[in-house]
C-alpha cells in the first residue's frame, strides 16, 4: 500500500467530513466514492511517477574536431573542388563527424561544381559559434531538391546545440550558410 496515496484518501475523507458537519451532507456513499478515488488517483500518479521513463536515443558523440579537415574531406567525398578561405584555419567545431560529414558532403554534391568556401568566428550570447558560407555560381532552382535534404540533415544535427543551416539565393548564386558550435 502507497502511503502517499493512502493519505490522500484519508485527507479527502477528513475533508468531506468537515463538509458534514458544516453543511448538514449525509451521504455516505459520496465519502466512499471520494475517499477510494482520491486514493486511486493519488496511487496510479506515483506509479507513473516511479515507474521508468523510455530513455531517450543515446546522444550523438560528439567531438573537437578541425573545420578545415572536415570541410575538405565533406567536398573530397562528393568529388567537388573547394576554394576555402577564412580568417582562421584552425576553427575547431564540435559535432558528430561520420553524421555531419555525409550531410555536408550531401550538400556539396548537390551544387555539382567547384564551390567558393568562406568561414568566420562568431558569437551569440556567450556561445561561441563558426559561421561557413558556402558559395556556388548558379540559382538554386536545379539543385533544390538535394540541397533542402542536405540543409535538413545539417539543420537537425546542429540545432540540438544552437547550430543552424540556411540557404540563400543573392544575384546568379546560392549560398549555403551553416553555424556550428565552437570555436
Amino acid at each position: 500500500m502507497d502511503l502517499k496515496a493512502l493519505a490522500a484518501a484519508l485527507f479527502v475523507a477528513f475533508f468531506t467530513v468537515i463538509m458534514d458537519a458544516v453543511f448538514n451532507f449525509h451521504y455516505i456513499y459520496v465519502l466512499i466514492i471520494l475517499v477510494i478515488t482520491g486514493y486511486v488517483l493519488v496511487r496510479l500518479f506515483s506509479i507513473s511517477a516511479a515507474a521508468p521513463q523510455a530513455e531517450a536515443a543515446p546522444p550523438s558523440p560528439e567531438k573537437q574536431i578541425e573545420l578545415a579537415n572536415l570541410l575538405k574531406s565533406a567536398a573530397d567525398k562528393a568529388e567537388i573542388q573547394l576554394v576555402l578561405e577564412s580568417e582562421d584555419k584552425n576553427n575547431m567545431v564540435f559535432v558528430n563527424e561520420k553524421a555531419f560529414q555525409q550531410a555536408l558532403a550531401a550538400g556539396f554534391a548537390a551544387f555539382g561544381i567547384k564551390v567558393h568556401g568562406k568561414t568566420e568566428a562568431v558569437r551569440s550570447g556567450n556561445q561561441k559559434l563558426v559561421h561557413v558560407t558556402l558559395t556556388v555560381n548558379r540559382k538554386a532552382g536545379t539543385i533544390q531538391e538535394k540541397l533542402d535534404a542536405a540543409l535538413s540533415a545539417l539543420r537537425q544535427l546542429l540545432s540540438q546545440k544552437g547550430g543552424s543551416a540556411w540557404q540563400t539565393d543573392i544575384p546568379r548564386k546560392t549560398e549555403l550558410h551553416i553555424l556550428i558550435p565552437g570555436n
